[in-house]
């Protein structure tokens, strides 16, 4: 038989019976929180005890302990007994997804006592498993050593239930711990919002055995929703323009403000990139915002929640810069578009939280503005250290990059077994207004529609090629205007590529070696017919064409660009340098 009960604790975190029994030590080990634990027969008696108050047994609400022992086990109180729906929803919800009880000894949907503390009142809790997550998504989506991920509907009436005339609200928190604001807990709780909002009130409550579980419903949403996190907007709800694989923000001016309301900046000391990542975040950014075709190719674009305090700080950079402010208001991210050159150099308000605090104090528009440019990347970036460059690449400036979703990931992955493992390395060259959109979302086949810029001479895809110049022709190149001059006096960060004055980004390309995956494959053209075949792994910057042919790459090469391309899997790239 199975049984839910509370483990009573001290404020020291000693429970009440020292000596402690094996049915008590297991509840012990999956928390104080409820535990639905498997008894032998032996145990029933003490967990009834548990289960009693004063030496009598729980309230049971009419229900027979041994018809049902799933409503027996839960604590109800007296002078306010549960509806019997509310209770058969829980339960029906409860056994249709028992995987998490199984995995973890923990329900998945369980009644709990109500957040807000109102008598009569109570709330239902639905857990997710993210342990099953891989450490380096539960890293980068800053779930740390979570075990669950729950999301709390709360202030639900035990009497009238959905009858009731107030809609519940909505909470989430990491395993145990006290509700909270995290990235992963809002994207979370976006399912269930709109659901309680549209569907949860009811004129008279009907018998979910007959017209469903409401519970069941709103966990299978939210499964479906923590497979696909990354592609909707965790302040709103809406589908973002391409999914990644960091939580992000969709490019409305009330989520971008939000954000910051929510406090899920609060305790972030600097934004999470290196010096040389951000710089080249703003300079795609500044490549992108200057181009005529800025309307369609900036996705996403920020916003300014106060433009004339936007405009008098960037006055002030220019001033300092001593360089003539000459602007025109015209619409649109004016603004914006004259910030790359003026912008601090990243190496300097990044040094400490100190110096980022200082930055953020005097220039609070332009730090908002720097904060959205990293937390609306939803690519994971970090600068190969030296000591791990791929010396067949001819560059110092090369950059870990993933920006596939989990899900896309485990599609190029289960392509690759399918195919004998057979991959190969292929670059890509595009225009420089176009990689601020695919840092943020990889490579998309574009052709046929207004992103196209060049013909397609064999035909709709990808292109690709294992000749550098080759994939170096498709580039327009940055130069000094698109990068902080105060880089360009120091040369550093970006600038530090710049040798001839100008810089070409390249991808490099992993793509599954197969027939299916081709348009065309000759020896300076690959055209990939669908991205499903192929996943950027890194970013390469030069200051002139070499002769690099990744078709001639020595085995000693590709394994370089292996490790890079898997370092982000198997350990942080700080760990990989100690131990390099």
């Amino acid at each position: 038989m199975e049984y839910e009960w509370y483990e009573d604790s001290d404020s020291d975190g000693n429970t009440e019976d020292q000596k402690t029994s094996p049915v008590k030590q297991e509840a012990k080990e999956v928390g104080s929180r409820p535990s639905t634990i498997t008894l032998s027969s032996d145990d029933q008696m003490e967990a009834r005890e548990v289960l009693s108050s004063g030496g009598e047994e729980a309230e049971s609400d009419g229900y027979d302990a041994e018809d049902d022992p799933f409503d027996s086990a839960l604590i109800y109180e007296k002078e306010a007994p549960f509806h019997e729906f509310l209770k058969e929803d829980v339960k029906i919800a409860a056994k249709t997804w028992h995987k998490m009880e199984e995995d973890l000894c923990i329900p998945s949907v369980q009644i709990e006592n109500p957040i807000s503390g109102h008598e009569g009142f109570c709330a239902v809790v639905l857990t997710l498993n993210v342990s099953i997550l891989p450490d380096r998504i539960r890293t980068l989506w800053e779930l740390g050593d979570a075990m669950t991920v729950a999301v709390i509907v709360d202030g639900i009436h035990k009497r009238e239930y959905r009858a009731f005339s107030r809609r519940p609200v909505v909470l989430a928190r990491i395993d145990s711990n006290k509700p909270s604001k995290f990235c992963v807990g809002e994207c979370l709780s976006n399912v269930v919002k709109p659901v309680i909002e549209a569907a949860y009130t009811m004129k008279e409550n009907q018998s979910p055995a007959e017209v469903g579980s409401f519970f069941s419903m709103l966990y299978e949403q939210l499964l479906e929703r923590l497979r696909t996190l990354t592609e909707w907007c965790m302040v709103c709800g809406v589908k973002l323009y391409a999914g990644g694989l960091l939580p992000s923000i969709c490019g409305g001016e009330l989520c971008q403000y939000q954000y910051v309301e929510l406090g899920l900046l609060d305790g972030l000391s600097t934004p999470r990139v290196s010096a040389s990542v951000l710089s080249l975040l703003l300079m795609a950014f500044n490549a992108a915002v200057t181009s005529p075709r800025w309307g369609d190719i900036l996705t996403p674009a920020p916003s300014a929640r106060d433009k004339e305090r936007l405009v008098l700080e960037a006055k002030k950079l220019y001033k300092k810069l001593d360089r003539k402010w000459v602007f025109v208001e015209t619409g649109g991210l004016d603004v914006h578009s004259m910030l790359g050159c003026a912008m601090p150099c990243p190496k300097d308000i990044l040094q400490t939280a100190a110096h980022y605090r200082e930055f953020k104090k005097t220039s609070p528009s332009i730090a908002e503005f720097v904060e959205w440019l990293t937390i609306s990347n939803q690519s994971y970036l970090e600068e190969v250290p030296v000591k791990l460059n791929v010396v067949y690449l001819q560059t110092a400036k090369q950059f870990l990059f993933v920006a596939d979703t989990p899900a896309k990931q485990a599609e190029f992955e289960t392509l690759v077994s399918q195919n004998g493992g057979r991959t190969r390395y292929l670059f890509h060259g595009s225009k420089m207004e176009n990689w601020h959109s695919i840092i943020r979302s990889g490579l998309k086949n574009m052709s046929g529609t207004k992103y196209q810029l060049v013909g397609a001479a064999y035909g709709p895809g990808i292109y690709l090629s294992p000749e550098l110049a080759t994939s170096h022709h498709y580039c327009t190149r940055f130069d000094e205007r698109h990068i902080s001059q105060c880089c360009v006096s120091k040369k550093c960060c970006m600038s530090a590529v710049t040798a001839g004055g100008t810089l070409a980004l390249l991808a490099v390309v992993e793509v599954v070696d197969t027939p299916q995956a081709y348009r065309h494959n000759q020896a300076q053209i690959v055209v990939v017919t669908d991205e499903k075949w192929c996943s950027i792994r890194m970013l390469v910057a030069y200051s002139g064409a070499l002769g690099v042919n990744l078709d001639q790459i020595t085995p000693e090469a590709r394994k370089q660009i292996q490790d890079v391309a898997h370092m982000f899997k198997t350990a942080d790239v700080v760990e990989r340098v100690k131990h390099a």
